[in-house]
C-alpha cells in the first residue's frame, strides 16, 4: 500500500482543515449558525480533532456535546483541547456502533460523502431514528457537480487554492486524487435531499453552497 504523504495527520489537522477548505470560515460558520440556542444535546458524527466541536463550544455553551470518532489519535488531539474539557468522546466506526439516546441535533462534516451510497442511506436513517421531535440534522460536506464543466472548473478553483495556503504539489495532488477515486459515488445535491427525505426528513434546505462545498439542513 503507497504511503500517504500526510505524515502525523492528527497533529496537522487543524491546519489542514485551513489550507484544504475554501472558505472555511464560512463554512464551518453555516454549520454552526443553524444550530439553536440554549440547552441542547448535541451529537457530532466522525468530530476528529474537535475542529468544529471547539467553535460549537464558544457559540453554544449551554449545549451538551458528544462526539465520535473512529480514529484514536484524533481524538486525542480533542481531548488535549481545554474547551472540551466537559464534552463526551466515544471512540467507535459509526457503521459498526451508534450511540446511545436521542439528540436534539447531529451533525457531520466532511464525512458522509465519502461513504458508499448504501451506507449513507443507512446513516441517514439512523441519523433521523436518533433525533427528537423537531430534531434537525446538519451535514458539512463535499459534493458532486451535475455538469463536467463546473466540476472541471471547481477542481481547478480548488487544486489553486490548496497550493496557494502552502499545502506541497504531493498532498495536493494526493488531496484530488483521493476525491477522483470516489467522486462518482459522491451524491449532487439535490440527489442528497433525495436521500434525506427517503430517510424520513420532511425540511431540507441548503443555506451555503460554494463550488464542491457546501452546507444542508434537515428536521424531522
Amino acid at each position: 500500500m503507497t504511503r500517504s504523504v500526510f505524515e502525523n495527520l492528527s497533529q496537522r489537522y487543524d491546519v489542514l482543515q485551513k489550507q484544504a477548505l475554501p472558505n472555511w470560515q464560512t463554512f464551518f460558520s453555516t454549520v454552526v449558525e443553524y444550530i439553536p440556542e440554549g440547552k441542547s444535546n448535541i451529537l457530532e458524527l466522525a468530530s476528529g480533532t474537535g475542529f468544529l466541536t471547539s467553535m460549537i463550544r464558544k457559540a453554544r455553551p449551554e449545549a451538551s456535546i458528544t462526539c465520535i470518532d473512529r480514529d484514536p489519535a484524533m481524538l486525542e488531539v480533542a481531548k488535549g483541547k481545554p474547551e472540551l474539557k466537559d464534552v463526551i468522546f466515544i471512540e467507535g466506526d459509526i457503521l459498526k456502533a451508534w450511540p446511545e439516546g436521542t439528540f436534539d441535533l447531529i451533525v457531520s462534516t466532511q464525512f458522509i460523502f465519502a461513504l458508499p451510497s448504501d451506507d449513507r442511506i443507512r446513516v441517514f436513517r439512523q441519523i433521523h431514528d436518533s433525533l427528537r421531535p423537531d430534531g434537525i440534522f446538519i451535514e458539512g460536506d463535499i459534493f458532486r457537480q451535475e455538469s463536467r464543466l463546473e466540476t472541471m472548473i471547481y477542481r481547478s478553483q480548488w487544486e489553486k487554492y490548496m497550493l496557494e495556503h502552502d499545502m506541497s504539489p504531493a498532498e495536493v495532488e494526493e488531496m484530488l486524487l483521493s476525491l477522483d477515486r470516489i467522486y462518482g459515488r459522491i451524491d449532487t445535491i439535490p440527489e442528497l435531499k433525495e436521500k434525506l427525505k427517503a430517510a424520513g426528513f420532511e425540511n431540507v434546505f441548503c443555506p451555503y453552497w460554494y463550488e464542491l462545498y457546501a452546507v444542508v439542513v434537515a428536521s424531522v
